[in-house]
C-alpha cells in the first residue's frame, strides 16, 4: 500500500492521467502567473519530509483549487507518498481496512476522510479521484488526522459495534449504550453530559484497548486499526471540558500523534498535510493576540526539523464561505498590509513569498488566521506564503 514492464508503464500512464485531471480545477482559472507560483512552491518544498498546506479559512475556493492542483505536482515531481487531511482519522482507518481486504478505494472514500468543508466542493473532486487511483495502485497513503466526532459512514455505522464487540456481557451492553447516547447526543437538562459520564466513556474505551492488547489474534492486521480508533476516541472525549485555548492545543497534539502513528504504521516517509493556517503555522496568533506555540506545525517542526515546511495561503480581497454559510467579505487591507506587500504585481492573480521575503517584510499586520487582523513576524509562522489577489467561496455540489 510490479510485475512486467508493461504493467509498470500502464500504471504510470493511469496515474499521469489522474494527476492531469486533478490539476484541471486550477487550470481552468490559471494563467502563466499561477503556473509560475506553483513552480516556485514545488522548488521550495520538494526536498522536505512533511509539508503543511494551509488556508486562511475553510471557505476559500481559490485556495482549495490551488492546493488541489499543487498536491499532484508534488507527488509527481517530488515523490511524496502520503496525503493527510485535517479530516476524519476514523474514516481513514476504514479505508485502510478496505485495502487490507483488497477492496478498491473510491473518490467518495477520500472525500469523507477530507471532511465536510471539502467533500462537497467542486474544486477538490478531481483531486479525490486521483488520490483514490494512486491508493489503489499502492503508491500513496491517504489519511485523516482529526479525532473529533464528525459525521461519517464508518464512525456512524460499524465502528462502534466493532469496538465494543471485544468486551464481554454485560460490560459490552453498558459501554455500547453509553456511547450511543453520546454520539446521538441524547442528553437533556435533567440528564446532562458531565465529567462523570465522560469518565464512564473513557473507562469503556480503556477496556477496549486492554482487550485488544490481550487478544490472541495478534497477527490480525485490523487489530492495530481498531486499537487506534479506540485510543483516538478517548483522546477526543478527554478534551470535552477544556477551555478553547487548551482544547486547541490538545487537538493539535492529537493530530500530531495520529500523524506519527500513521507514518510508523504504514512506513510512509514524506507527507503532505491539507489543513488550516492556524494548524499549519509553526507559531499562530489568537484573535486576542496571544501567541500559540503548540500548533500542529510547531510539533511537526520539533520532530522533523528543517525537513518541515509550513506554507500559508491567504488573500488580499474577495469573500469566503464555510460550508453552507453565506459569503463573508474579506476585510479591506491597506498598502502596508502583509498581503499587499506580497502581491508586488497588482495585475497578478496570486504570488509566492519565500521565507527570505517574509523576513525582510518583518513584523506587520496580516490576515492569515480566519481573516482577522494580526500583527506579527510572519516568518516565525510560515516558511513561505501564497497570497491570492481575490478569493471567492468554493463551488458547492
Amino acid at each position: 500500500m510490479r510485475k512486467s514492464s508493461c504493467w509498470l508503464m500502464g500504471t504510470v500512464l493511469l496515474l499521469s492521467l489522474g494527476w492531469t485531471n486533478a490539476r484541471s480545477a486550477w487550470a481552468a482559472e490559471s494563467k502563466d502567473a499561477q503556473s509560475a507560483v506553483m513552480d516556485e512552491v514545488v522548488a521550495a518544498v520538494c526536498d522536505k519530509e512533511v509539508v503543511l498546506l494551509g488556508e486562511a479559512s475553510h471557505g476559500d475556493g481559490r485556495a482549495f483549487a490551488f492546493k488541489a492542483a499543487l498536491i499532484p505536482a508534488l507527488i509527481e515531481r517530488c515523490g511524496f507518498d502520503a496525503v493527510a487531511f485535517e479530516g476524519s482519522l476514523y474514516e481513514s482507518l476504514a479505508l485502510a481496512e478496505k485495502r487490507l481486504a483488497d477492496e478498491p478505494a473510491s473518490a467518495a472514500d477520500v472525500g469523507v476522510i477530507a471532511g465536510q468543508f471539502w467533500h462537497g466542493t467542486q474544486e477538490v473532486q478531481p483531486l479525490f479521484a486521483a488520490l483514490a487511483a494512486a491508493v489503489n495502485k499502492g503508491s500513496l497513503q491517504v489519511w485523516g488526522l482529526d479525532d473529533q466526532l464528525h459525521a461519517g459512514p464508518y464512525l456512524q455505522g460499524p465502528m462502534m459495534p466493532r469496538l465494543f464487540a471485544v468486551l464481554e456481557p454485560p460490560r459490552q451492553t453498558e459501554c455500547s449504550t453509553a456511547m450511543q447516547v453520546h454520539t446521538n447526543w441524547s442528553y437533556s437538562d435533567s440528564d446532562p453530559y458531565n465529567a462523570e459520564r465522560q469518565n464512564v466513556l473513557r473507562d469503556c474505551l480503556a477496556d477496549v484497548v486492554k482487550r485488544i492488547d490481550q487478544s490472541p489474534a495478534q497477527d490480525d492486521p485490523t487489530r492495530p486499526l481498531l486499537r487506534q480508533a479506540a485510543s483516538a476516541l478517548s483522546a477526543s472525549i478527554a478534551r470535552d471540558f477544556l477551555d478553547a485555548r487548551e482544547g486547541f492545543a490538545q487537538r493539535d497534539k492529537a493530530m500530531f500523534e495520529n500523524l506519527q502513528w500513521q507514518m510508523a504504521h504504514t512506513g510512509a516517509r514524506r507527507v503532505l498535510i491539507w489543513t488550516h493556517n492556524l494548524h499549519a503555522a509553526r507559531v499562530a496568533v489568537s484573535t486576542e493576540g496571544v501567541t500559540i506555540n503548540d500548533t500542529l506545525g510547531g510539533l511537526v517542526t520539533a520532530r522533523h526539523g528543517e525537513k518541515t515546511y509550513a506554507l500559508g495561503i491567504g488573500a488580499r480581497s474577495g469573500s469566503y464561505a464555510m460550508g453552507r454559510r453565506p459569503p463573508a467579505a474579506i476585510p479591506t487591507m491597506d498598502a502596508d498590509a502583509l498581503e499587499s506587500r506580497v502581491l508586488r504585481d497588482d495585475a497578478a492573480a496570486l504570488q509566492f513569498a519565500s521565507g527570505d521575503v517574509l523576513r525582510t517584510l518583518g513584523r506587520r499586520t496580516g490576515h492569515l488566521f480566519n481573516y482577522q487582523a494580526q500583527q506579527t513576524d510572519w516568518s516565525q509562522s510560515f516558511d513561505g506564503m501564497v497570497i491570492v489577489a481575490e478569493e471567492r467561496p468554493p463551488t458547492r455540489l
